[in-house]
């Protein structure tokens, strides 16, 4: 901050925080809540300095009540996957934003309240840690698309939620323009009973032999109507309800 008073301020400035280091009693480490809250304290403060100061918030999931391995959806994950979190009923799924910041605002602004967590399915990870600034409550699980340049997330996700295994993709890996076959075998392999994929920016839900594909459609930029995005309901182990919507006008 010194350093910026005496000298004009230039290019972009990414606040990272670190987690708490290894050993520290419980009361020292943040929730996500209070991390944010902290972040925009720290911005704040530099905005007398920094004509446009931005925080790129990438939000972790900050559980409600962790599982244990032997519970009845995470022993059923590979060792690697066990001792997630469950509790998730209702999912927001969006994909393929392609720069359609203000869609995945007006999204999140309608179903941040009617829903548990978030999964964005990739090509648009910039707009979404750019919004997600301002929705630092949501828990949000994301993957990289064909179209995320030099991003650092990963191509696949799996997750368990409310006795269901999801897995998550982009598509482009498997070739879900030309057949979904790959894409449920993957799934399958996994032990998922959903599979979540964009990718197509074409809205899709099916139940193909064991494993339920759900494709949201684009939120930014549709191929087959208007743009939208999917809600999935998850109890006891499978798909109840699911929705395409469209994306709101404002």
């Amino acid at each position: 901050m010194e350093h910026y008073r005496a000298a004009e301020p230039r290019g972009e400035y990414v606040l990272v925080m670190a987690g708490a280091p290894a050993g520290a009693a419980d009361e020292e480490e943040l929730t996500l809540e209070q991390a944010a809250q902290r972040a925009f304290a720290l911005t704040s403060e530099a905005s007398a300095l920094l004509p446009l100061p931005r925080l790129l918030h990438r939000a972790q999931p900050i559980p409600r009540a962790k599982c244990t391995s032997s519970c009845c959806c995470c022993s059923r994950l590979p060792n690697e996957y066990r001792g997630g979190y469950c509790s998730v009923t209702k999912l927001l799924v969006l994909s393929d934003s392609h720069g359609a910041r203000d869609a995945i605002k007006r999204i999140l602004n309608k179903e941040q309240n009617n829903v548990d967590a978030v999964i964005f399915l990739g090509d648009g990870l910039r707009d979404l840690e750019q919004t997600l600034a301002f929705f630092p409550h949501l828990r949000v699980y994301s993957v990289a698309g064909n179209c995320d340049y030099g991003a650092l997330e990963p191509l696949d996700g799996l997750a368990a939620f409310d006795q269901a295994v999801v897995f998550y993709t982009h598509g482009h890996m498997y070739g879900v323009k030309y057949d979904l076959d790959t894409l449920a075998d993957a799934a399958a392999a996994r032990g998922a009973e959903v599979a979540l994929f964009g990718h197509s920016h074409i809205p899709h839900a099916e139940q193909r032999g064991k494993v339920f594909l759900f494709n949201p459609g684009s939120c930014g930029r549709c191929y087959t109507g208007p743009d939208t995005y999917g809600l999935l309901t998850l109890e006891n182990g499978a798909v109840t309800a699911y929705e395409h919507k469209e994306v709101p006008k404002q």
